[in-house]
């Protein structure tokens, strides 16, 4: 069999393959459809049962990060909002949302260390810096 053959023949064949996949996805749309307001409004309390039965961490967040976070850091998982003050004082969240606090504040200081040290122009070296070459004063 030729390529050019074999090229329309896979041509001929991709309409049905599509078509299949095509269906599959209209079939979960309307599975997705299905779902009534009532069983949405359970599968969200029972969310929220579980954010408010999951352990307590301590939080505090450095005034500080004000410029970074604003007067206080909001926190959006899964359609729940918590909101922690950036005043320095502990406050208990859902070991989720403090997750999500410790690394936003990870990310922070990454962020400021890089820009420190983008801006120390004198001591950036290049390791493929020119022989002779003079520092800047």
């Amino acid at each position: 069999m030729s390529d050019t053959q074999a090229k329309k023949r896979a041509r001929n064949n991709a309409p049905d393959k599509v078509d299949e996949k095509l269906q599959e996805y209209v079939e979960a749309k309307k599975e997705a459809k299905a779902i009534t307001v009532n069983e949405a409004e359970k599968k969200r309390k029972k969310l929220y049962k579980h954010y408010q039965d999951e352990e307590k961490y301590p939080v505090q967040i450095s005034p500080l990060y004000k410029p970074t976070f604003g007067e206080v850091m909001s926190i959006h998982i899964n359609g729940f909002s918590i909101y922690v003050p950036c005043d320095g004082k502990i406050y208990n969240v859902p070991k989720t949302f403090a997750a999500e606090v410790a690394s936003r504040i990870g990310k922070a200081d990454q962020y400021s260390e890089n820009v420190e040290r983008m801006s120390d122009i004198q001591n950036n070296i290049d390791p493929l810096e020119a022989p002779g070459e003079l520092k800047l004063i």
